[in-house]
């Protein structure tokens, strides 16, 4: 349950980061998507954490930075490949686009 509750939140996120994209009128990017990754690291570290009794940023833990850190590197990927993706799929469909195909 855990597994698909995670993957359902990042689809919820990367449909938000499209969202907000199209919104701004801005053009899709890996280092702007990695940031964006980055402060959804802190959904976990400022909502499950403190949950499972382990207080905000896992502060409670003694691997708090190390957990801090991973989750923050995570999610900076996740969404430096959200922004990856979205680039190299949007200029895949605009050169379809000017080529007249569907």
């Amino acid at each position: 349950m855990g597994l698909g509750v995670h993957y359902l939140t990042g689809i919820t996120l990367t449909r938000a980061y499209h969202v907000m994209l199209r919104r701004g009128r801005r053009r899709a990017g890996p280092l702007e998507a990695a940031a964006y990754g980055a402060v959804t690291g802190l959904l976990p570290l400022l909502v499950l954490d403190p949950s499972w009794g382990l207080g905000p940023f896992a502060l409670r833990s003694d691997e708090a930075p190390r957990l801090v850190r991973i989750m923050l590197l995570g999610h900076a990927v996740f969404g430096a490949a959200i922004g990856f993706w979205t680039a190299a799929l949007s200029g895949r469909t605009a050169a379809r686009t000017l080529q007249g195909g569907a």
